[in-house]
């Protein structure tokens, strides 16, 4: 990384205010510290020594020093970083001090604080060139996608399909249905595993009903538990829904062309179980 270099100024006898030194992690930076005493220049002598010192904490045992760079009867030094020195990234409590060379003299010349920015070239990103077309091509995506579904899609034109159960192999599949009838997918029993698994369902027959049905145990949206979510026929256009995997035991729609409602529990022995409508929407 480039070496650049950086000024503060300082002044002894005002210690109300702190200084800030900002940085990236991994960087080479020159600091040059430029020193008074109630606004007048402060000249080092031969005879110091300085350093620039941060911590985690002002208890912490193990501190990062920077040696300063003295050239006696001026007002400044240097303190030149090395990658070693800047190899964390956050903020920190600094303190920059001058020494009485063979004796314990010690001058805190100021506290303040380092922030090192994290540095993405070094926690494993691609670097890429964006002043130029990017051939996706040449890089491999491992899931989790940030995508929500794959290019996957199974067809189903025969009706005795119907309920079909979805495997969790299938996650980031289409189910796309084309026969005339009404159609059940029961989806896959969630597990913690499968948290963010996504499939999605479409009916291209709007006058028959798209049902999309929990397993025991499990919801789908607010329904109960094993409970379902149903297109309602003859709406504006093909229903089509994408699910995912929230939880352990729920999915929930987060994409939906069409009107569905929410239905009861496939599973409980009750027949008092009550229905709650919601519908989705959007644009094709």
């Amino acid at each position: 990384m480039a070496t650049s270099t950086q000024t503060l100024y300082i002044d002894t006898n005002n210690q109300n205010e702190n200084f800030v030194f900002e940085t990236t992690e991994g960087s080479t930076p020159t600091l040059r510290v430029y020193l008074y005493e109630d606004g007048s220049a402060f000249n080092v002598t031969a005879d110091q020594t300085a350093k620039f010192i941060y911590a985690v904490n002002r208890e912490a045992s193990e501190m990062v020093e920077v040696d300063g760079t003295i050239v006696a009867g001026v007002n400044y030094i240097d303190f030149t970083f090395t990658t070693a020195k800047t190899a964390i990234n956050g903020k920190f409590f600094a303190s920059i001090i001058l020494y009485e060379t063979g004796s314990d003299k010690i001058w805190v010349q100021k506290d303040g604080m380092i922030i090192l920015k994290k540095n993405p070239a070094l926690d494993g990103a691609t670097t890429l060139d964006t002043t130029t077309t990017i051939n996706w091509g040449l890089y491999t995506n491992l899931p989790p996608y940030p995508w929500s579904i794959g290019n996957e899609v199974t067809s189903f034109t025969d009706c005795s399909d119907s309920p079909y159960h979805v495997s969790v192999d299938e996650a980031s599949t289409t189910f796309i249905v084309s026969g005339a009838c009404d159609f059940i997918f029961h989806l896959p029993k969630a597990t913690t595993d499968n948290i963010g698994k996504v499939y999605g369902f479409m009916h291209l027959n709007k006058a028959y009903t798209l049902t999309i049905r929990a397993a025991e145990g499990d919801t789908i949206n607010d329904s109960a538990d094993g409970g379902q979510v149903t297109s309602v026929r003859n709406y504006c256009c093909p229903s089509s829904m994408h699910v995912r995997q929230t939880t352990a035991s729920k999915y929930n729609t987060f994409f939906a062309d069409g009107a569905f409602l929410t239905e009861e529990s496939q599973y409980s022995s009750s027949s008092s179980s009550t229905s709650s409508a919601s519908s989705s929407s959007s644009s094709a």
